[in-house]
């Protein structure tokens, strides 16, 4: 298996804007929804500001407590964010002599 780490940033930012809790007045007048910020949705998941930044920016692989509580918070399953792949051994270079 392996973690599909662009679609997981991808619904942590579309979760992070559909759950806007405030609003601007746009160029024309109208209220605007901002996203919510990754301070906001850090307090809401129980999880560090920089883990979803990081996240998001797709530079680390989120570690196992913090995917569980961003999935939980998204309300999705991990499975979600997992595909499987073909799947070979590693062959090693320096083959060892018996």
């Amino acid at each position: 298996y392996v973690f599909d780490l662009k679609k997981f940033s991808e619904d942590l930012g579309a979760h992070r804007k559909a759950n806007s809790l405030r609003s601007v007045v746009g160029m024309r007048g109208k209220l605007v929804p901002m996203p919510l910020s990754m301070r906001d949705a850090a307090k809401l998941s129980g999880v560090s500001t920089a883990s979803i930044s990081r996240a998001e920016r797709q530079l680390a692989f989120p570690d196992v407590g913090t995917f569980l509580a961003l999935c939980e918070w998204m309300k999705s399953t991990p499975a979600e964010y997992f595909r499987m792949d073909d799947w070979k051994p590693v062959e090693r270079r320096n083959k060892r002599k018996p």
